[in-house]
Formats: C-alpha cells, structure tokens, sequence
C-alpha cells in the first residue's frame, strides 16, 4: 500500500500502455478513505487533505463511545483502511459496509498480519529491516517478536499494539469501526454517490481516447508508473474525501490508484475558482519552484539528480515538487527510481482557465 504525498514508494517493471483499466466508483471506498484520512490526521501526519478542518470535529462529536475508542486505538493506522479496498472490490456490484465486515470476519485471521506487516514494511529504511517483516509474514515467531519490539522497523506504537493483538481481535475492532463510522458518522453516501459517479463517468469517456498511462496521468494529476510483471490490470477510483492526494494499493494482480474527483465535478459557487487554478498560481509563485521548472525542461531527472543542482535539502526539494504535482505542472514516474519531468502544456491551460474564470458572466 502506497500514499502520494509525503511518501512515494517506487515501483519497477515494464510500462503498462496496453494494460485495461476498470472505473469503480462506490460510496464504500469513500467511508474507507475517510477513515484513512481521519486516522491520518489523528497520527498528525502533515498531509493537507482538502475536507474542512471541521469535519475532524464532526466526526469526533458524532462518534458513539464504541466509535470513538476503535478511532483512538486505530489511530495513526491510516494504511489498514487503504489495505482494505482490495477486501471490498471483491464484493463486487453489491458492496456495503455489513458485507465488508462481514468478509473480513469470516477470512483467514492470518490475512490481516499480512496486511498490518505490510504497513510495517513501510517504515523500512533498509533491505536487512525489510527482510525482517518479510521472514514475519512467512510466519518466523522470532522475526515477528523482534518487528514488534522495535528491534527492526520503528514501526508506530499502535501498529506495535494491533501485531501484539490476536487477529480475531484484531479483525473485530476493524469491522466494529467500520460499521461505527458508517452509522454513526457517514451514512448512506448517497449523496457523495452522485459526485463519484459523475468523476467515473467522465473518466470512462476519456479512457476511449487515451492508453492506460495517459489516463491515470490525467486522474491523479501527474503520477504516471511502470509495473511489476504480475500486474496486468489498474482499477481507478475516485474520491472526494482525498483530494488533492492519491492512494494506491493492490488488489490480486490489479494496481489500484485512488485518484481525487476533478474539481468540475463538485458543486461550487459560481464566484468560486476552480480548485486547480489556484493551485497552478499558489505553485508559480514561488521562487524555488520556479527554478524547479526551469532545471525540469532540461529533461526528466530523479529526486537526487535534481537536488544536486539546487543547493536546497533534498526534503524540501521534494516537498516543492510535490506542490507542483498536485497543480498538474509536473509528472512523477514510479519506478527503479522515481523521475520527475514538465507535463507539456499545463501553463498555457492555467492561463486560457484565469482568462476564462475573469471573464465569465
């Protein structure tokens, strides 16, 4: 499970231009990636997802006591809700929150180690702590006891607490949460319903003019890929609640990149500019992004490539080019190494928008 934004996990294989891609827009998916960006936010993670800053007290004072106590002992694992979507695409047609929790609680227990192990491997920052968790999921007593400890990733507390937790357990306070936020906080979603399926819609139009990469480019503003061998399908899907970031996991041999709805696709007042507007003007006005830019139309270069030619730390190299993935003015390749170049055009486009928005009657 990846998350665009603050971390970017490389992926290596051959590019994927002939591969089909599904368009899945489902209120389901929505109350998972709500749990994963309200837990995010509880872990203090930096991420600025769009949804108003009141919503996080919303959703404390709606929570009942049995919600409120699955989101503090859930909190900081935003990654599990993610590991989840894969579960509830293969629902199929007919998902909803009961029959999520109900497939969780009749799985192999030992399925959500996986998944919880997995997310430790994302606080990995060498192979020998890498091949750590990967001998824990194999099932070595030894290397699970030593991931749990410490002794290998530095894992977060409560990740630390849920490995120490039998699975069933484990299981029953992701179904309980699940089915808590559902009622308590996110009801039906039938009226983000109407925006997802409007974004998907759109999306499988385009998907008739463009190949596979393309057509992710577009979705997620900027993260295009290569692809492991294994890999020979993507599943889009798009949501409200994650904007302006993007979520990507796995599912069976799929990629599944959660992409944020296009802002067109969102009521908004008529006075309001659009979103990505002032996202490309908030970018361009700043003078390191600016000489990001510039170094970018020389040619596609790597994280370190360009931090070489700019005497700025390579954390904050990366965060500028974050903002400017985010306006749509540059593209990230996921790959051996993650590559960074100029998406042709996108200035122009922000100039022909400012000129239309001043304009409108």
């Amino acid at each position: 499970m990846t998350v665009t934004g603050p971390r970017i996990k490389d992926y290596t294989g051959e590019t994927a231009s002939g591969l089909p891609v599904d368009i899945v827009a489902d209120p389901l998916f929505e109350l998972l990636l709500s749990l994963f960006v309200y837990s995010s936010h509880d872990a203090g993670e930096l991420a600025d997802f769009a949804v108003d800053p009141s919503w996080y007290d919303r959703v404390r004072e709606q929570a009942s006591p049995d919600l409120s106590t699955g989101l503090d002992r859930l909190a900081g694992l935003g990654g599990v809700w993610v590991a989840l979507i894969g579960e509830a695409l293969a629902l199929g047609p007919d998902r909803s929150p009961e029959a999520l929790a109900t497939r969780l609680r009749e799985r192999d227990p030992a399925k959500l180690w996986e998944d919880l192990l997995g997310l430790a491997r994302e606080h990995c920052h060498t192979q020998e702590e890498r091949d750590l968790v990967g001998a824990a999921v194999a099932g070595d007593a030894s290397a699970l006891k030593r991931v749990v400890s410490g002794d290998g990733c530095e894992i977060p507390d409560a990740l630390c607490r849920l490995l120490e937790t039998p699975p069933t357990e484990s299981t029953e306070l992701l179904a309980g949460t699940l089915l808590s936020f559902a009622r308590d906080v996110f009801g039906d979603g039938d009226g983000v319903g109407i925006v997802l399926a409007r974004d998907a819609d759109h999306k499988r139009a385009l998907a008739g003019t463009m190949e596979s990469p393309q057509l992710v480019e577009t979705a997620t503003n900027g993260v295009t890929f290569t692809m492991v061998p294994d890999v020979d399908r993507i599943v889009l899907i798009p949501s409200v609640v994650i904007r302006p970031w993007v979520t990507i996991t796995e599912h069976e041999r799929s990629r599944v990149f959660c992409y944020p709805v296009a802002e067109q696709h969102l009521d908004a007042d008529a006075d309001t500019p659009p979103a990505w507007l002032v996202e490309v003007y908030k970018a361009l006005g700043d003078e390191r992004r600016l000489r990001l830019l510039k170094i970018l139309r020389d040619g596609p270069a790597s994280l370190s490539d360009i931090t070489a030619r700019i005497a700025l730390a390579k954390s904050t190299v990366h965060h500028h080019l974050s903002v400017l993935r985010r306006a749509g003015l540059v593209r990230i390749t996921l790959g051996a190494e993650s590559e960074y170049s100029l998406r042709g055009g996108a200035v122009p486009d922000a100039a022909r928008l400012l000129a239309g928005f001043l304009e409108d009657e």
